[in-house]
C-alpha cells in the first residue's frame, strides 16, 4: 500500500531514505498507467455501495501530488534536512492510527467480551475451549456483515448485507482467522495486528471481481483459505506463472 510506504519513509533515519524511497518511486511509475486506486475503505464504498464520499476521494488525489514531490532529484536530501513541507508525516500517522482503532476495535472488544483475561491467558487449551472458539469464529464471520455496514455507514439491508458478504469475503474470513489465532494464543495482538492490519486491510480491493492481491507473505493466502475469493490471493510464484 503507497500510504504504508510513505509512512515507512516519514519514520526512516537519514541513513534508510535512500532504501525507503526506492519503492515509492517504483509506485510512482506503474501509477503513471492511471490514478491511485481509493484507500481500500473509500474504494469498497464505491464498488459496492456507489456510495460516492467526495472528501475521501482527496486521499488518492493527494498522493498522486506527493509523488510528484518525492520523484524531484533532490528530494532525499532537502527531506533529510527537513526543507520539504509538502508531505506531511503526522496526517499518514493520525489517519494510519484512526483506521486500525476503528476496525480492531470490534474484533478486540469480541475477544474481551469472551475472555477478559484472553490477552494474558496463554495455557494449553482444552478441547472444549476449542470448540468455543470455533463456536465465536462462526458467530464472529455470520455478524461481520452487519458490523462492516455499520462501520461504512451504509444502511443494514438485506441487499447490502449480501454485497458485503459476497464482496468482502476474503476480508472477513482473514478477520476470523486472527479471531482464532488471538483467541487461542498464538497471536501477540498488539505486536501484530498493528502490521497486519495494512496487509488485511488490502484484501478488500477484492470487491472488484478482476483484481487480484499478490503478495510474497503466504500466511495470507493461508488465512483466507477458505474465501470464495481464495483463489485471486496468489503468491508471487503462481502470479508469475500466469503472466
Amino acid at each position: 500500500m503507497l500510504i504504508e510506504l510513505i509512512l515507512g519513509l516519514c519514520r526512516s533515519d537519514s541513513q534508510q531514505i535512500d532504501a525507503s524511497l526506492k519503492p515509492i518511486l517504483l509506485a510512482a511509475r506503474l501509477s503513471r498507467r492511471g490514478n491511485v486506486l481509493s484507500y481500500p475503505i473509500t474504494f469498497v464504498r464505491k464498488e459496492l455501495f456507489q456510495a460516492d464520499n467526495w472528501r475521501h476521494d482527496r486521499v488518492s488525489t493527494n498522493l498522486m501530488r506527493d509523488l510528484t514531490v518525492m520523484e524531484q532529484p533532490d528530494f532525499a536530501n532537502r527531506f533529510v534536512s527537513g526543507e520539504v513541507k509538502e508531505i506531511d508525516c503526522g496526517r499518514f500517522e493520525m489517519m494510519f492510527a484512526k483506521i486500525q482503532k476503528e476496525f480492531h476495535g470490534p474484533l478486540r472488544q469480541f475477544l474481551e467480551r469472551r475472555n477478559p483475561n484472553w490477552e494474558t491467558d496463554r495455557k494449553r487449551l482444552t478441547e472444549q475451549q476449542c470448540e468455543e472458539i470455533k463456536v465465536a469464529q462462526s458467530i464472529w464471520k455470520l455478524e461481520a456483515p452487519g458490523r462492516f455496514l455499520d462501520q461504512l455507514k451504509i444502511e443494514r439491508t438485506a441487499r447490502n448485507l449480501e454485497k458485503a458478504s459476497h464482496g468482502c469475503d476474503a476480508y472477513f474470513e482473514t478477520q476470523s482467522s486472527i479471531l482464532w489465532e488471538s483467541a487461542s494464543s498464538n497471536y501477540n495482538f498488539d505486536r501484530k495486528a498493528s502490521n497486519d492490519f495494512h496487509d488485511w486491510v488490502q484484501l478488500l480491493y477484492l470487491a472488484h471481481p478482476s483484481y487480484c492481491m499478490v503478495t510474497a507473505d503466504t500466511k495470507w493466502k493461508l488465512r483466507a483459505s477458505k474465501s470464495s475469493q481464495s483463489n485471486r490471493i496468489l503468491t508471487i510464484d503462481e502470479f508469475l506463472s500466469a503472466a
